[in-house]
């Protein structure tokens, strides 16, 4: 990824997380309301990888949806999450929220 921002300083990332399967997380004590095992990892390496300054970034907990928006984008108004929570359920024919 780092490759990838250093080539093109203008690129975002986004991730889907394999939910956790049931017979994995059941008489288990895990909570999966913010997300799966999997997307909570991938959230906390995203945010130590790459600081708030250079991405926004937002998610569907529901769906393990995980986005790093570049702040640059969105401040020269050339996506938004609307027109991102649009592509992407028009993509995947789906009913996905993305929150900050």
């Amino acid at each position: 990824m780092l490759e990838y921002y250093r080539k093109c300083p203008l690129v975002s990332f986004g991730f889907v997380a394999a939910p956790d399967l049931e017979e994995d997380i059941k008489d288990k004590n895990i909570d999966i309301s913010g997300g799966s095992r999997r997307f909570k990892f991938y959230q906390r390496m995203m945010i130590n990888l790459f600081g708030p300054e250079t991405f926004y970034q937002a998610s569907d907990t529901t769906n393990t949806i995980y986005l790093m928006i570049n702040r640059r984008q969105l401040m020269d108004g050339k996506l938004t999450l609307r027109n991102i929570e649009d592509f992407i359920n028009r993509t995947y024919l789906g009913d996905y929220s993305i929150a900050d």
